[in-house]
């Protein structure tokens, strides 16, 4: 019974202590010598951000930011040891099994979960072209802007180019497909385009954004203008009134309103009674 009781006693001990140790590298600078230090933390499943707020407990590393809310909420970081981003420097997050097979982490730090052994470099990327930028704008609803900010843009880029590297600061995200008529963007912050609406995309170098043109070049080819604004807008498609598409959307529409005409009545009748 004795021994029963001890594996029991061992199992549940060895259960409860899922510990997991992530190596941090800083690197302020390409090229630069940075810092390497392991971080130990009794929970498996803890996040990205509570692996660094475990560091900064221990005295390894300080750090600062701010949550940025959109239609998700981002933690921005600001200050790592001191040293603070601006438009020609950001923090780049990298993780990965080794040190020498690091790739870009997409994902907020406060989601992100880093695995028992991972390593991951918080590297400042210094970006010669950084005084030049574009705005952009994301619009899924009418006469609502779920996303504004600057993004970079370096010479030679195509509109693509601009929107990875928006994608890889955690400002935006999206999804384009290959088509027979060229490269079309089929999600943006994982609102997607189906049957009956497309990500309209206009830009142009006009102030008023009430007035921009809707590109004619899809974003692989698109050759964006310094200070130039975009903005991918989801619209209502234009469907063929002989296709599937549009009796369904017909069909929709007359079910809809019949079903606020009858509940409209409904409640009218009860009014007046």
């Amino acid at each position: 019974m004795r021994s029963f009781m001890a594996l029991v006693t061992m199992w549940v001990a060895s259960v409860s202590v899922a510990e997991k140790t992530v190596t941090i590298l800083i690197y302020p600078a390409p090229e630069s010598n940075g810092k390497e230090f392991p971080v130990k933390i009794s929970d498996d499943d803890a996040t990205l951000y509570q692996v660094m707020e475990k560091a900064k407990t221990d005295g390894q590393m300080t750090f600062d930011g701010y949550d940025y809310i959109d239609i998700i909420s981002t933690y921005v970081l600001t200050t790592i040891d001191g040293i603070e981003t601006n438009y020609r420097h950001a923090w780049q997050i990298l993780g990965g099994d080794t040190e020498d097979d690091l790739s870009v982490i997409n994902e907020d730090v406060k989601s992100y979960v880093p695995k028992d052994a991972e390593f991951i470099k918080f590297c400042l990327t210094y970006d010669p072209y950084a005084g030049k930028y574009v705005r952009i704008l994301v619009n899924p609803y009418p006469a609502f802007h779920s996303g504004d900010f600057i993004a970079v843009l370096n010479e030679g880029d195509t509109l693509l180019d601009v929107m990875k590297r928006a994608q890889n600061y955690n400002k935006m995200r999206y999804e384009v497909e290959e088509t027979e008529n060229g490269m079309i963007v089929k999600s943006i912050d994982e609102t997607e385009a189906n049957a009956l609406s497309y990500w309209k995309i206009l830009g142009g170098e006009l102030r008023d954004i009430n007035d921009l043109p809707e590109l004619q070049k899809p974003v692989d080819e698109y050759m964006p203008s310094e200070y130039e604004i975009f903005e991918f807008k989801l619209v209502p498609s234009v469907l063929d009134e002989g296709s599937d598409e549009h009796h369904k959307y017909n069909t929709g529409s007359r079910v809809w309103y019949s079903y606020m005409i009858i509940v409209t009545a409904a409640v009218l009748s009860v009014y007046i009674a």
